[in-house]
């Protein structure tokens, strides 16, 4: 954590002088670390219930679209060598 903090963060020299001004420099560096990876997992979260509901929604359409064919053909509306696909 402390590489990522020294390079990116500018953690390698502090802004201030004293060990408290430091500490408060750290700290909040740190939050800032925590936040940006709490929001890349958010992102690979949200993306992975998108391709959850995609998927679940192609599944109930082209379940939904069987059935309606199954009705349309036992009424003759549709003849029988139309493909479901």
């Amino acid at each position: 954590m402390h590489g990522e903090e020294k390079t990116q963060h500018v953690l390698g020299r502090a802004a201030r002088r004293g060990r408290w001004n430091v500490a408060i420099q750290s700290y909040l560096t740190a939050a800032v670390v925590n936040l940006k990876r709490l929001a890349k997992a958010a992102g690979y979260l949200w993306a992975w219930i998108r391709h959850a509901v995609d998927w679940m929604v192609e599944r109930f359409v082209h379940k939904a679209r069987i059935e309606l064919l199954v009705q349309l053909r036992s009424t003759g509306l549709v003849h029988r060598h139309l493909r479901i696909a």
